[in-house]
């Protein structure tokens, strides 16, 4: 296990001068249970505070930015543990809890279905405050330093260590089992255990060192998530109610991810932990979180396990309602026109939002053409082309057309009609040179 150097960490931090890592704030651990955590002096000369004043120094989590706080308690039973893990978790920002109760219940007589049902509970109300949980067995009991022990308390002891395995494995959980380095052998209870009266179950020093490494060994067991990659929303959006979808890291170590979203102030709008099996289907994980106004935003997310924290993955977007489209104008034809056949051009409106434009054509009858122009196909960046009337030549005589953009949003303004005339045969000549303009005339048949 790598060793964390806390004078030169101590040092830094007491003159200002360390920055935290970009990943967040301390990690913090709440190593939660009974006496065996707590760690009572008389069984721990070495004052380290049982296995959680070890396990400090050899998490080996990202730039040393971890610290475990001991929060163990004498002769807890697990029913006492369900309100008071609550108070606690509402006293701080954790990251996880460490938990390892049992062993008073079966002291107890109290049954294994009640111990199982008040550790679900731990960790389901640790779960919904974002915080994640390292399951841990309860360890070996002596026989012959209980006092009276039975041997379905010792059987019971086995049973739970069982049971609190699937738990973790039933939950999405990191599971920690010192049963076997603990007590690899009936002898065990000389090398790792106080054996006096009083010291039931309560291990030495070294047992605290095992202790602490088996942890460790369980935290370690994955790296810390790898940065996720932002897939939606980017850039300008029209829905005010868009999904977040981010594809996990590579490998997906995550357990927990958390989302921010800020405005364009960088006012926090959202912030909160969701756990993976919640919001991730596959390599691809979602989060909707209603409806918002038009403006500009950006959204945050990054993963967690119990060794530490990814980097944020920051996306900026813009939401922006679709508008009916403005106002096109017309080009050609104005005016007189020798062309039965016309070009119909106009250019578009000033934000290219239209997807289709209805031309509408008329004579002194009434309207003669009436269809939609998509865009695909008939425009070219900003202007627009259409030959209705290809293969179908116009009458002679006066003429109007109008055009009006579409999209999602609806249609936008008809421009005001653009008249033109049409004479067959019509003529320009091009050599009057009088005044500096041309003249028009017609052949006689």
């Amino acid at each position: 296990m790598t060793r964390r150097p806390w004078i030169l960490v101590g040092l830094l931090l007491a003159s200002g001068l360390a920055a935290l890592p970009a990943s967040g704030q301390v990690f913090r651990y709440m190593a939660f249970g009974d006496s065996i955590t707590k760690g009572r002096f008389e069984f721990d000369p070495t004052g380290q505070g049982g296995y959680p004043g070890r396990l400090d120094d050899l998490i080996d989590c990202p730039a040393n930015n971890c610290v475990v706080i001991n929060e163990g308690k004498d002769g807890e039973k697990t029913s006492q543990g369900v309100s008071r893990i609550e108070t606690l978790l509402d006293s701080d920002d954790w990251d996880v809890v460490l938990l390892m109760e049992g062993t008073n219940d079966v002291f107890n007589n109290i049954s294994n279905n009640t111990i199982e049902a008040n550790l679900t509970l731990m960790d389901t109300k640790a779960r919904n405050r974002g915080v994640d949980t390292v399951h841990a067995s309860i360890i070996h009991l002596d026989p012959d330093s209980t006092g009276g022990m039975n041997g379905n308390m010792v059987a019971a002891v086995a049973d739970l260590r069982g049971r609190i395995q699937a738990l973790a494995a039933t939950r999405n959980r990191y599971f920690a089992d010192p049963w076997t380095p603990l007590c690899p052998s009936q002898s065990c209870f000389n090398t790792h255990y106080h054996n006096p009266p009083g010291a039931v179950g309560h291990p030495d020093p070294s047992g605290f060192d095992v202790l602490a490494g088996v942890f460790a060994d369980s935290i370690d067991s994955k790296p810390t998530p790898a940065m996720v990659t932002a897939v939606q929303p980017t850039g300008t959006i029209e829905d005010t109610s868009p999904d977040f979808v981010w594809n996990k890291e590579t490998p997906d170590d995550a357990n927990w991810y958390q989302m921010r979203l800020l405005d364009a102030s960088q006012a926090i709008l959202h912030d909160d932990w969701s756990q993976e099996v919640g919001v991730c289907s596959g390599s691809q994980c979602t989060v909707n979180l209603g409806t918002f106004p038009e403006g500009d935003y950006t959204w945050e997310v990054r993963g967690r396990n119990p060794r530490g924290r990814s980097f944020w993955r920051s996306t900026s977007f813009t939401i922006q309602t679709l508008q009916p489209p403005g106002l096109p104008t017309l080009r050609e034809p104005i005016g007189y026109t020798g062309d039965v056949e016309p070009t119909f051009v106009w250019q578009r409106e000033g934000e290219l939002t239209a997807t289709t434009y209805r031309l509408e054509v008329s004579d002194i009858g009434g309207i003669i053409f009436n269809q939609l122009i998509p865009v695909a196909g008939n425009c070219a960046f900003d202007t627009c082309t259409a030959d209705p009337f290809a293969g179908s030549p116009l009458t002679a005589g006066t003429h109007s057309w109008r055009v009006q953009g579409q999209n999602g949003a609806g249609a936008g303004p008809f421009t005001s009609p653009g008249a033109f005339e049409v004479e067959p045969n019509l003529i320009f000549w091009d050599d009057f040179e009088s005044g500096g303009t041309g003249a028009w005339d017609t052949v006689v048949p």
